[in-house]
């Protein structure tokens, strides 16, 4: 066995059918497919119960643990025998040379390699059309891309994701704690440890609603709290790169805004200043207030 291909899934029993068939249809057949249900509803067990085999598993938890311990799960539950865990979402799907390219890729690479990434098509179904992505940063060494990945991050974990499975050993796994963007803080993680391979080729094609209402909404609280226990994770190495701290800032500072909790807002933004001085935290603290009369 060479890919554990980790699915988590949540209600969407159509697309979830699409992504496991974009599997099947790999031109690299040396796979198992792990879909984690994150407590759906009996629709999704009735429409994958056709699709299980030796080669495709279905576990469902039975209380939501959220995207982090729904993942967490298929990774523990991998075959031993498996090199590589690849990620993909329930509304997303591979092109048939995702695995191939994949393991071309990966397959003799470094002990300093531990996962990669390749190019996407964002589909818009209203719209039927499509975006190619890739991002392909300068970054040259893994200290490099930390700190880069601090300030900007580009890519997450539906962009043809997959991670050689002894890294988990080093790194741990997912924080099920964060109930979003975990995939920022495994990533910081990660990059303590090992570099990457950015595969440029589109390969995924990642399903957007126009509505967002299929994608973790920027505004939310739990993306707010999540950016916050991510910044205490890892707030000495933020703390030395000036522009990641101030991106912290305004991101968790702006959310709170949106939503309408000034107060917890500006807690922030006097926090930051307590830290260290900034005239860019002055200067943001007075456009969101002019924003929000």
């Amino acid at each position: 066995m060479v890919f554990s291909i980790i699915i988590p899934t949540k209600d969407r029993p159509e697309l979830l059918i699409e992504a496991i068939r974009s599997v099947q249809q790999q031109t690299f057949q040396d796979w198992e497919i792990i879909i984690v249900d994150d407590a759906s509803s009996e629709a999704t067990a009735a429409a994958v119960r056709p699709f299980v085999s030796g080669k495709i598993k279905y576990l469902r938890n039975e209380t939501s643990l959220g995207p982090g311990g729904t993942r967490n799960r298929g990774i523990l539950s991998a075959s031993p025998e498996s090199i590589f865990i690849s990620l993909l979402d329930d509304d997303d799907t591979y092109y048939p040379e995702f695995l191939q390219k994949t393991y071309d890729a990966m397959v003799n690479s470094s002990d300093e390699i531990g996962f990669s990434w390749t190019g996407i098509n964002n589909f818009y179904p209203s719209m039927q059309q499509q975006e190619a992505f890739f991002w392909d940063p300068p970054f040259r060494d893994r200290v490099q891309a930390f700190q880069g990945f601090l300030e900007k991050r580009l890519i997450g974990t539906g962009y043809g994701i997959t991670i050689k499975k002894h890294v988990f050993e080093k790194v741990g796994y997912f924080d099920e704690s964060l109930r979003a963007v975990e995939d920022t803080d495994f990533f910081l993680r990660m990059l303590k440890f090992f570099f990457y391979i950015k595969i440029p080729f589109v390969l995924v094609r990642i399903t957007r609603a126009d509505n967002n209402t299929d994608h973790v909404n920027t505004d939310s609280i739990e993306r707010a709290d999540a950016l916050e226990s991510i910044y205490k994770k890892h707030r000495e190495s933020i703390l030395r790169n000036a522009q990641a701290w101030y991106n912290f800032k305004r991101k968790i500072s702006s959310i709170y805004y949106r939503l309408g909790n000034q107060k917890k807002a500006r807690e922030i933004l006097f926090a930051a200043l307590q830290e260290k001085f900034s005239l860019r935290i002055i200067i943001l603290w007075l456009k969101l207030e002019m924003t929000k009369r």
